[in-house]
């Protein structure tokens, strides 16, 4: 019987770390989303105005 409940309690224990391994990975991910959306937004708008300056630049011309 001791062994079954040794048993058990490793079986609970494993599941409760892939638990937690899996929240703590979702919450750490929920950090990071916004900054990487801020920095691919900061990426699109440096694209517009090198666009913008190119086309600028050739119609100084």
């Amino acid at each position: 019987m001791l062994i079954v409940l040794v048993a058990l309690a490793v079986l609970f224990s494993l599941a409760a770390e892939m638990a937690y391994g899996f929240f703590a990975d979702r919450y750490e991910v929920s950090w990071v989303r916004p900054e990487l959306a801020e920095h691919a937004a900061i990426v699109r708008a440096q694209g517009r105005l090198r666009e913008q300056n190119r086309v600028s630049n050739l119609n100084a011309r």
